[in-house]
């Protein structure tokens, strides 16, 4: 095995064949799947989504056998939807040809890991935020975007852990350990900075954000800043 480790860059030949071709096979689903009746008004969002994800996930901190970086996934799946993995896929597959970060093989579950746990954890907010419309105020933001960001992080560290254990070629215990405590930063760190762009967007472009009542809390936080500009 050469190179590092990854989380959710898995490199060639770190996994068993079976596991990859799987990955393959359901991330050509999902892109499938997802691309069906896309607008053309959808396609500079996702390139401007992907372009994010690219640039957040190339800066590494390198660790002893690992190394470490933002996710995205969480906003990313925020601002692109149930579409998301077509802004996912392109900013890995670059990073893959352009940057070595990651293989051409692996590629499918690296999709697959950087996606399922955003739109799980999205899904349970679309549900949750339903039964609950006025937790899309701006002063639930915050605690919202954070934790948004912070589950979405810890469950895609915990899947990639999950697939290098049961798929990997070798049996890598203390190297899965590592690899899962090395990123438990990196979702405080997601945490934060979901929660501050998802108090941005709902201040300057609500409707930017793929949640219901979208439409609803900015009508509500124009209709809140209205008296405070009257003399």
């Amino acid at each position: 095995m050469n190179g590092h480790l990854l989380a959710v860059h898995l490199v060639d030949g770190v996994l068993k064949p079976q596991w990859w071709i799987g990955g393959w096979l359901g991330t050509g689903l999902l892109l499938a799947a997802t691309a069906w009746r896309v607008e053309a008004e959808e396609i500079p969002r996702l390139a401007l989504v992907s372009a994010a994800c690219f640039i957040a996930s190339s800066i590494h901190i390198p660790l002893p056998m690992t190394s470490v970086h933002l996710l995205l996934n969480s906003l990313a799946v925020l601002l692109a939807g149930w579409r998301a993995p077509w802004a996912i896929f392109p900013a890995l597959l670059l990073q893959a040809l352009l940057l070595n970060h990651g293989g051409l093989l692996a590629l499918g579950v690296n999709t697959l890991v950087y996606t399922l746990p955003a739109w799980a954890v999205w899904a349970s907010a679309q549900w949750v935020l339903r039964l609950f419309p006025t937790w899309t105020r701006l002063g639930w933001a915050w605690l919202i975007g954070g934790l948004l960001g912070g589950i979405t992080a810890l469950a895609t560290v915990a899947l990639h852990a999950a697939v290098l254990y049961l798929g990997g070629l070798e049996t890598w215990p203390q190297l899965v350990a590592l690899v899962f405590l090395a990123h438990l930063s990196v979702v405080g760190v997601e945490a934060c900075i979901n929660a501050s762009l998802l108090t941005f967007l709902l201040r300057v472009k609500p409707t930017l954000l793929a949640l219901p009542h979208a439409t609803k809390a900015e009508t509500a936080f124009l209709a809140c800043a209205e008296p405070a500009r009257r003399p």
